[in-house]
């Protein structure tokens, strides 16, 4: 890794294994980073990883410094309002005490709120989305998720434990999935939900060229990349069981609502063959290479600008 920072190398934090295969043809899109695949359960990782503080601080003064990651964005306001249309519809968000693990800029805990949400509360780890959360009047704790879990802050800030934990293009760019749904595991009722959004990509038709899904960015920025197996089965070793889907095999986005069970309760799931993994990123390659012909780059003149929903009333 290009990077001065302390890192250390993880095994599989879904099933513990240290047998990998390298991710094929993933260096030349990574800048010679390696991502490898578990031979035990198939999940797909970045093995090297800063510490949860390094991670942030990345994140804050490098990703999102460049303006992309911004609420300002009309990818990222339509994500937010699929996300809650989705809850919405699954088990409702009027009354419900929510919330949200990266809560960004505030924006969707806002849309939460103008739909009848009982409380929101967001934890971030930035510091300028901190300050923007202090002016849509949105309580928060700032720091990471690994901060909050070791801060003195009474649960009766939930008044009392939340109904829906969010995290929404979070969990894959965690210093530890684990750690973060274990966190979430213990915010909510017994009968609560954990709601994740994140891009649809691992064993699903292609949707885009491998050369634009990774990039030469330090790897451990998101450091892995779930199936929705691998993903079940992480949700599951933390307790949870998944109870709603969106059509994801066929969507750029990937919905899903797991609920919060007994920690004595078996949840089944089933891993994937870390071979048919290979051969779906081979496939992903070859066919990138020969769509190369067909694709034109044109010069982009886009300026984000704030557009206006019935959400923004």
């Amino acid at each position: 890794m290009k990077d001065s920072a302390e890192v250390k190398e993880v095994n599989c934090e879904l099933c513990g294994s240290s047998e990998t295969v390298e991710v094929p043809h993933c260096r030349q899109y990574t800048n010679n980073q390696p991502i490898h695949i578990c031979k035990k359960c198939g999940l797909v990782y970045f093995k090297y990883r800063r510490s949860p503080d390094e991670m942030a601080k990345h994140w804050e003064h490098v990703m999102f410094k460049t303006g992309e990651y911004t609420s300002h964005n009309p990818v990222f306001k339509s994500r937010h309002i699929f996300a809650l249309e989705f809850i919405k519809e699954s088990i409702g968000v009027k009354d419900k005490v929510i919330v949200d693990i990266g809560a960004g800029e505030g924006q969707f805990l806002d849309y939460c709120r103008k739909e009848g949400a009982k409380k929101v509360f967001g934890i971030e780890s930035a510091k300028m989305n901190s300050e923007l959360l202090k002016v849509l009047n949105i309580d928060h704790f700032h720091g990471t998720i690994e901060a909050y879990t070791k801060a003195e802050i009474s649960r009766d800030v939930f008044s009392p434990y939340a109904d829906i934990v969010t995290i929404m293009w979070t969990l894959h760019a965690s210093q530890s999935c684990v750690d973060m749904l274990t966190a979430a595991y213990d915010m909510l009722k017994d009968d609560g939900y954990v709601f994740i959004q994140m891009g649809s990509r691992v064993l699903v038709p292609f949707k885009k060229p491998l050369g634009t899904y990774f990039s030469t960015v330090l790897q451990d920025d998101t450091p892995y990349h779930f199936s929705i197996n691998t993903l079940e089965g992480m949700l599951a070793k933390c307790n949870f069981k998944i109870t709603n889907t969106n059509h994801y095999w066929d969507n750029d986005l990937l919905n899903i609502l797991a609920q919060k069970r007994p920690k004595n309760e078996n949840i089944e799931w089933q891993p994937d063959d870390y071979r048919e993994v290979e051969d779906y990123f081979e496939r992903w390659h070859n066919e990138s290479e020969r769509m190369k012909k067909y694709v034109r780059i044109l010069p982009l003149d886009y300026k984000l600008t704030k557009i206006h929903t019935f959400y923004d009333k």
